[in-house]
């Protein structure tokens, strides 16, 4: 056993003691720090994806905040629609007309795509007929089906 020690060993062991408590001391930490950050690297991506996420909706927001500087104020369009009512004769509105004559409202649909609306009526022959005749002339029937039923007369009416 008397085989002398490496060199690499010597001169490590000619080191003053302060200098192999800090390598030891170094070693140490940089075996605790690499697993701590590969644990908080998705933390990392995560914040970087939230931060972009952050930029895109800030950039979304500044369009659609040009967009609305782009419209006119409220003021403005009530404004408009009191000048539009005040050009326009007094019509009576549709369900004032429903409740006028009698008819029962059973459902009332709106069709987006070309602005329709379906309406499905309860009512007899002759408060049919009223209704009719007293139709706003704005109303316009594109469709209109009868039925016959106990209860009375079903109509179905698709308005534009």
């Amino acid at each position: 056993m008397s085989r002398p020690l490496p060199d690499g060993l010597i001169l490590w062991l000619q080191r003053p003691g302060w200098q192999l408590l800090a390598l030891q001391w170094l070693l140490l930490g940089i075996l605790l720090v690499l697993p701590g950050l590969g644990l908080i690297h998705g933390e990392w991506r995560q914040s970087a994806r939230l931060s972009d996420d952050v930029r895109q909706q800030a950039q979304r927001v500044e369009q659609l905040q040009l967009q609305l500087s782009s419209l006119p104020s409220l003021a403005t369009l009530e404004q408009q629609i009191a000048q539009q009512r005040e050009r326009r004769p007094a019509e009576p509105e549709l369900a004032e007309v429903l409740q006028r004559t009698g008819v029962t409202l059973l459902r009332w649909q709106r069709q987006e795509p070309p602005a329709q609306q379906r309406l499905r009526l309860r009512s007899d022959y002759f408060s049919l007929l009223q209704l009719l005749e007293s139709l706003p002339g704005t109303v316009r029937i594109s469709q209109l089906s009868l039925e016959m039923q106990p209860e009375g007369l079903s109509a179905e009416w698709l308005l534009q």
